[in-house]
């Protein structure tokens, strides 16, 4: 109890001093600038103040404010409640702390601290993993988020990676004219646009895990068409089992998060992995918001198809071929998502054989 109270006023006097800052002055690495600080954190937790000391942001320069951060940290910690206690031991396993090159949690919390003060039983070390990524990681930020090998290192666990993939990657087929390197995947571009194919994200996927120790490799599904064509996912093993990371598909809805290898169904576009049917029309794969459903004979909505192919539960066009709606739908394709038609004709050949009416 008596360590804990010197430890808090301690820590009260070098916030108020702290405070009397105003300009932004850069000092040496954390060791050298606050070494009692850090030693009062040893003192609280060596692993802590061990991971604490192997972020980026202390490894040369540092500013006061960084240094105001560390004593807001420091201070929270010694109050922390056994619930921020509890928390706190959960993210600092995420990853695989021997071959991350930091705690990435422990960074966003460091993030916050910068911007504003908060109160024991109300602070980031409280914060659950996603709600901690949502609050501090802002990509308007530009500075923090525009260099590769400095955002793949903070990708360091298939939680992070997760989160970030679905937060900012769009698919895009991506026709040759998008291709400046002539590579059939590119993450880098994928990186610098935040558009791509499951092969784009996939090699982002593997990059990143690789970096931070994992086990990983590309695993390729044969969707059953008659191409060359295959989509692909990320393998990668977690405590001794084999999951799959899938961000690479088309929609968004029909992206899962990582589920065991032996839970991961064929590959479906109209589908996620849970058998859940996408809105997509499984005539002339049209992306279909509500206003676009076709109707039953009864007059109800069809969740299977659009409103150009079916009506009063008939098909408008029951004798087109599968070669013709593909051409048909090319321009369709090319209208609802705002792309050239080389991409809508290499979406439309891809997915139409696997639709519903022509299986």
């Amino acid at each position: 109890m008596k360590r804990h109270l010197l430890i808090t006023i301690i820590l009260i006097i070098t916030l108020l001093t702290g405070c009397a800052q105003t300009q932004p002055v850069k000092t040496k690495g954390i060791t050298e600038q606050s070494p009692t600080v850090l030693g009062l954190l040893g003192q609280l937790s060596p692993s802590l103040a061990h991971e604490v000391n192997r972020l980026p942001e202390f490894q040369q320069s540092v500013s006061e404010r960084q240094i105001q951060a560390l004593n807001k940290f420091v201070y929270l910690t010694n109050n922390a409640t056994e619930s921020e206690k509890s928390n706190l031991s959960s993210i600092l396993k995420v990853g695989i702390p021997k071959s991350r090159k930091y705690c990435t949690p422990i960074q966003a919390i460091f993030w916050l601290l910068e911007k504003k003060d908060f109160e024991p039983g109300n602070s980031p070390l409280g914060y659950p993993l996603i709600d901690l990524l949502h609050k501090a990681w802002d990509y308007a930020e530009k500075d923090r988020w525009k260099d590769y090998e400095t955002v793949t290192d903070r990708l360091n666990s298939h939680e992070l990676v997760n989160y970030y993939e679905k937060g900012r990657f769009l698919y895009d087929l991506r026709g040759e004219d998008r291709k400046p390197t002539g590579a059939t995947y590119d993450p880098l571009y994928l990186f610098w646009f935040n558009r791509g194919h499951c092969r784009d994200v996939t090699a982002f996927t593997l990059h990143c895990l690789k970096k931070a120790g994992y086990k990983v490799k590309e695993y390729r599904v044969d969707p059953g068409i008659t191409t060359k064509a295959y989509h692909a996912a990320t393998l990668f093993e977690w405590q001794g089992k084999n999951y799959i990371m899938d961000n690479g598909r088309p929609d968004k809805l029909l992206r899962i998060d990582f589920i065991p290898l032996d839970e991961y169904k064929p590959y479906d576009l109209t589908k996620n992995y849970r058998g859940e049917t996408g809105k997509i029309c499984r005539s002339c794969a049209l992306p279909m918001d509500y206003k676009d459903l076709g109707t039953e004979s009864d007059g109800s909505r069809s969740y299977d198809y659009c409103n150009l192919c079916f009506k009063d539960g008939k098909f408008t066009n029951p004798n087109i071929t599968m070669n013709q709606m593909i051409k048909e739908s090319i321009t369709r394709l090319a209208g609802k998502l705002k792309v050239p038609e080389s991409q809508a004709k290499e979406a439309a050949e891809l997915f139409i054989p696997r639709l519903k009416r022509w299986k």
